[in-house]
C-alpha cells in the first residue's frame, strides 16, 4: 500500500466537514489530518472518515495529537541563540491563528527575554505566504 499527503491550504477559511466526506465518497482521500478549525455537524460526525486532528481540539469525538509546543518554542530559541545572534526576527502564521502556535512563541520569546536578546516579532498571512503562489 502507498500512503501519500496531500497538504491543503485553507487559507483559514472554515470547512465544513462535508467539503471532505465528499473527497472521502469519491475516494480521493482516505483519512484526513489535520490542524484547521473544521465545522463537524451532527451528520457528518456518524460517518467513517478517519479523522486526526494535531494540536488543535476540534471535536470529543476526534482524536487529537497534542505537542509541548512551549517548550518547542524555547528548543527552537535555545537553537538559534547557540549561533550567538543577537537579534531575532520571530515569523508566525497569521495573528488571527496564533492557537495553537501561541505558546511556541511565548517559549521563544521566553528564551529571548531570559538570554536579553532582542526580537522582532513578525506574522504573515496564508495569502502572503510564498507558499500559497
Amino acid at each position: 500500500m502507498i500512503a501519500f499527503c496531500i497538504l491543503h491550504l485553507d487559507h483559514y477559511q472554515e470547512q465544513d466537514m462535508q467539503y471532505y466526506l465528499d473527497k472521502y465518497k469519491q475516494k480521493k482521500i482516505v483519512g484526513l489530518l489535520t490542524s484547521s478549525p473544521i465545522q463537524i455537524s451532527k451528520k457528518s460526525g456518524k460517518l467513517n472518515l478517519p479523522v486526526v486532528s494535531f494540536d488543535r481540539v476540534i471535536s470529543p469525538q476526534i482524536p487529537t495529537v497534542q505537542s509541548n509546543n512551549y517548550d518547542a518554542g524555547m528548543q527552537i530559541a535555545k537553537s538559534v541563540l547557540k549561533q550567538k545572534k543577537k537579534k531575532v526576527i520571530i515569523i508566525a502564521g497569521s495573528k488571527e491563528d496564533y492557537y495553537p502556535i501561541s505558546d511556541r512563541i511565548k517559549g521563544m520569546i521566553c528564551v529571548c527575554n531570559t538570554f536579553d536578546v532582542k526580537f522582532d516579532l513578525r506574522s504573515i498571512s496564508a495569502r502572503e505566504s510564498i507558499i500559497a503562489s
